[in-house]
């Protein structure tokens, strides 16, 4: 199977083929000008040249310094944790060493491209096809291969006055120059095959990636659905925990004060045409098992307070809940808290800080977002506006948590509205009075 090290030994292969090739041809370069002078036919070479050459020396080393320098570049490029751009600056000196190289082999071989070409596509972001870069290292391919094959000496001749190889390969003897004639071939179609593996390996690569990564997405998709179903049962079971706890409190608190109560007043009922002393006595023990009564679902309602407001102001709490939920998600949190010091009472309190838990809640869960506005503000009633800019929805259908938000808001003469607006947006209006 294609892995990473495929992939990387063949562009090794490549380099070397286009170090051998840079040898070869500023071999025959050199070689040739010192036969040419060793022969007394320097005067022939320059008049079978359409230009004044450049040195052999200066051919031969340019070429190769300016290859090492991008082999240099390459390694510095292929080493580094993440992905270039295209336009980054490793990018541009690799096309300046490029074209260097060409100039300093007049042109003579550019396989180079090929070298460059394959490195810019393996190592850009722009063109990783796990990221939906298929287009953009396609159009880059033709682009590179119509200019690879423009940059040839026969089409270059077209445009520009360069000194031919052939003319140099001419200097050598006779049966030395079919074999130089057939090495440049050989060099090329190498060097075209190994860019061709080598681009199929990436090709390969890129595809097994983006298959591990559907695979992956897949998996993560029906572990989210578990979650999802597990949640939804957990707050079912949490749901109907507390509806017993409670009925329970119900029962330890009110039932038997109501029982007491009721139990009194039957007592009254026949003390009153007998001893009216007695029924005052009586009615008297019916208001202390009242007041009893009121302290005890005063204190079953002081423990279904939020533990954050036992001890906090409602503006103290939600500031350290925003901050909770923002070490603990992806959500940005910009609360802007306009209502001063208004003494709620505490079930108005809990209501309203149970309301914005929630509208937290759902931004994480379902909103998708990466910011979350909660703005109270006071004109004629109190205001309270949350907006995220999640993935919203297109038909609303209310479950628990949006009915569990409704029935509070409404409980103290409120108004709350859901509606779409880049985003999920809830709007509460609470009166003052």
């Amino acid at each position: 199977m294609v892995d990473q090290k495929n992939v990387f030994y063949s562009q090794v292969a490549l380099a070397l083929i286009n170090f051998i090739a840079i040898c070869y041809y500023g071999g025959i370069f050199y070689f040739g000008t010192q036969l040419a002078a060793d022969l007394g036919m320097s005067q022939t070479l320059l008049e079978n040249l359409a230009v004044v050459p450049m040195d052999p020396h200066v051919v031969l080393s340019g070429a190769l310094l300016s290859y090492f320098f991008l082999l240099y570049v390459i390694y510095r490029r292929e080493n580094r944790p993440n992905a270039c751009s295209v336009y980054s600056f490793e990018t541009i000196l690799e096309l300046v060493l490029m074209f260097a190289n060409l100039y300093f082999l007049q042109f003579s071989y550019n396989g180079v491209i090929l070298l460059v070409m394959m490195d810019v596509i393996y190592g850009a972001k722009e063109f990783k096809v796990v990221v939906g870069g298929q287009k953009n290292w396609a159009i880059f391919v033709l682009l590179s291969l119509l200019t690879f094959f423009l940059s040839e000496e026969t089409s270059m001749v077209s445009f520009v006055r360069l000194p031919s190889i052939e003319a140099y390969i001419h200097m050598y003897p006779k049966d030395s120059q079919a074999f130089l004639s057939f090495g440049r071939q050989m060099i090329f179609s190498i060097n075209l095959i190994a860019f061709m593996i080598c681009l199929l390996l990436y090709i390969l690569l890129s595809v097994k990636q983006r298959h591990e990564i559907e695979q992956q997405l897949q998996m993560a998709s029906q572990a989210n659905r578990d979650l999802e179903s597990y949640l939804a049962l957990s707050e079912k079971i949490a749901e109907d925990r507390e509806r017993k706890r409670i009925a329970r409190e119900i029962h330890d608190t009110l039932g038997h004060a109501l029982t007491g109560i009721s139990a009194g007043i039957d007592a009254v009922t026949v003390l009153m045409d007998r001893d009216v002393d007695l029924a005052k006595q009586q009615l008297g023990k019916i208001s202390r098992a009242v007041r009893e009564g009121i302290r005890d679902v005063r204190r079953s309602l002081a423990k279904m307070r939020p533990g954050v407001l036992e001890n906090a102001s409602l503006e103290d709490a939600l500031k350290q809940i925003c901050e909770e939920y923002q070490a603990l998600s992806y959500l940005d949190i910009h609360l802007l808290y306009e209502w001063g010091d208004v003494d709620f009472d505490v079930v108005k309190e809990d209501a309203l800080f149970r309301v914005i838990q929630e509208t937290i809640t759902n931004s994480v869960r379902h909103g998708h977002g990466k910011n979350l506005w909660i703005h109270c503000y006071l004109d004629n009633d109190y205001h309270l506006l949350m907006r995220d800019d999640g993935v919203g929805c297109d038909h609303l259908k209310a479950g628990f948590g949006l009915k569990q938000m409704e029935e509070r808001v409404m409980a103290f003469g409120g108004k709350i509205k859901f509606y779409m607006d880049k985003g999920f947006v809830t709007d509460i209006s609470l009166p003052k009075d």
